[in-house]
């Protein structure tokens, strides 16, 4: 059978695109599975209930997994840019919500600069509601990924493409 070059090239773009696809529906997958959360109160619920029976299993403690939804979750951020597109030293103002921090809690923007997250100067304080605004002027040209974190808790990243 003779193979031209067209057909060799449509048989790897067809192979190519079904492979991004399996990849693809696999990630989806991945991110749909609810996380089990180790209850880290066992031991001390067991200690402290005299009807729990550790021997049998008979115990309305449920283990070492938190089996409430409401209680697995943790704490998140969301953040939100008002702009996506800036030129240099002009203002965007990233805004959004926080879940399971507290009033108080000093959020922070991060820059990533290509290889690692870095801390950027300005911050603010999660307000009643749960909620933040914080103004920056970004200079460095290109596309650029911004985060807010508190603590350990990192938002998703937004892109702020600056000309």
């Amino acid at each position: 059978m003779k193979s031209s070059l067209r057909t060799r090239s449509s048989r790897a773009f067809a192979v190519g695109a079904v492979s991004v696809a399996l990849v693809a529906s696999g990630a989806t997958a991945a991110f749909a599975v609810d996380p089990v959360v180790p209850n880290t109160n066992s031991t001390a619920n067991s200690s402290a209930n005299p009807n729990s029976n550790s021997t049998t299993g008979t115990s309305s403690d449920t283990g070492s997994l938190v089996t409430d939804p409401g209680k697995a979750l943790a704490a998140a951020i969301v953040i939100r840019a008002d702009r996506t597109q800036v030129k240099s030293g002009q203002v965007v103002t990233f805004s959004g919500t926080t879940r399971g921090l507290k009033i108080g809690s000093t959020v922070v923007l991060q820059h990533h600069n290509g290889t690692k997250w870095v801390n950027m100067p300005e911050h603010t304080l999660v307000k009643q509601g749960s909620t933040y605004i914080l103004a920056f002027k970004p200079t460095f040209k290109g596309k650029q990924l911004y985060r807010v974190s508190v603590g350990r808790t990192m938002s998703l990243p937004v892109t702020i493409t600056v000309m």
